[in-house]
């Protein structure tokens, strides 16, 4: 993938993750409560659901379970403390899961 397409990518997937929630109940979401959430509201944005659910397993295992069990991705931005690590887990995820800048593999 060229740069400029990596780059294009890279944010709208980042914004499409800073827009998911993986908040609510009294209990602690598992990874797979946390993955589908992720991929629900990526897939909501327009990644077909196959590319949505790679990316969202790529996200939480390269972030982990325990620094997204409290995150409320419906903020305007993730936290200040993962921007960074959401930015990587994207760039990986767009590696691993073989996107292009047009979500398409």
């Amino acid at each position: 993938m060229q740069p400029a397409a990596r780059a294009g990518a890279v944010v709208a997937l980042v914004a499409l993750a800073a827009l998911s929630a993986c908040g609510g109940g009294g209990d602690d979401p598992s990874a797979e409560d946390i993955e589908a959430e992720i991929a629900t509201q990526l897939a909501e944005g327009g990644l077909p659901e196959d590319d949505a659910a790679c990316v969202a397993g790529v996200i939480v295992d390269e972030i982990g379970v325990d620094e997204l069990q409290d995150v409320d991705f419906s903020a305007e931005e993730p936290p200040a403390d993962l921007q960074d690590d959401i930015s990587a887990a994207t760039l990986a995820a767009i590696d691993e899961c073989g996107l292009t800048a047009d979500g398409d593999q």
